[in-house]
């Protein structure tokens, strides 16, 4: 088979649910900026959910909907809000709450197939229906999929936000999804130590820059920038923490066993970088003073 064919169905289903975003709703003239909507009302609920804030029922949802239109120097009426917000929970009619399909080609069987999906499931950590609460909706990995997608060219994820993300999926047992998130913080930190070493050089040999580069002075709030560090080594301790009480309850499983020591090495090696790149900032700051 032609190497083009390789993993076609695979990219099929990770690029369908993008395709499929806001496809289909009647929002009048709000539908060509339907699909940029959805995607900062997807973020939201995302960085709502890192921060284990629980406003993610429909109502917060549809208040996210209305203040990103607002954001956004759009118009639109109740029932435009309305139907943005429900098109994003589920297919059809509300009585149904059917998920989302599409079709894809798959290259091996050499077959059309349906793919069967949602941006949004509840969140059973905090919805308890039997006491009649309305339901707490998180992103499925689906929607997940799309905002590292697109994490992946806008580099847009602070380091803290890297953490509060493997810390997500630790909880919810994702242990081989975060050994590859911290994949995506080491390199975020190696980049970034990249950059400050380079800046750090050249303020040496040539001071001027610091008139050029006014934004790069930072001795103003050097104790906010100091606070941040020390809020990121107290996240890599909670994760670590977490690992280990982890590995003590499932100390007869093996293959869990494995995963956590891959993901504890992974912590190390993330935990070193970070420190190196802390004494960088901050040294750099003393030069700039």
């Amino acid at each position: 088979m032609n190497e083009s064919w390789e993993g076609f169905a695979e990219r099929m289903q990770r690029l369908n649910p993008l395709f499929e975003l806001g496809r289909g709703m009647e929002v009048g003239e709000l539908k060509p900026y339907l699909q940029t909507i959805l995607m900062q009302v997807l973020l939201a609920i995302f960085y709502r959910e890192l921060n284990d804030d629980e406003h993610r029922r429909k109502s917060d949802i549809k208040y996210i909907v209305e203040d990103t239109i607002k954001q956004m120097k759009l118009l639109a009426d109740e029932k435009q809000i309305e139907r943005i917000t429900s098109g994003l929970l589920y297919s059809g009619k509300e009585e149904y709450s059917q998920p989302f399909e599409a079709y894809y080609y798959d290259e091996v069987r050499q077959s059309w197939e349906t793919q069967v999906f949602r941006y949004v499931t509840m969140d059973d950590l905090y919805t308890n229906l039997e006491l009649g609460q309305s339901i707490v909706y998180k992103l499925t990995d689906v929607a997940q999929e799309m905002i590292f997608m697109s994490r992946e060219m806008a580099e847009e994820f602070s380091i803290t936000i890297e953490q509060l993300y493997s810390i997500q999926l630790i909880k919810n047992g994702n242990f081989q999804k975060a050994t590859r998130n911290l994949d995506h913080l080491i390199s975020r930190v190696n980049r970034l130590m990249a950059k400050e070493y380079s800046f750090g050089q050249e303020m040496i040999n040539n001071p001027k820059i610091l008139i050029i580069e006014a934004e790069k002075q930072r001795a103003d709030n050097r104790i906010e920038i100091e606070k941040q560090f020390e809020e990121e080594k107290n996240h890599f301790r909670t994760i670590t923490s977490m690992i280990e009480r982890t590995k003590r309850q499932n100390a007869e499983d093996d293959h869990i066993h494995r995963e956590l020591v891959l993901l504890q090495e992974k912590i190390g090696h993330s935990r070193s970088l970070h420190d190196r790149f802390a004494k960088l900032v901050i040294q750099n700051i003393s030069y700039e003073m």
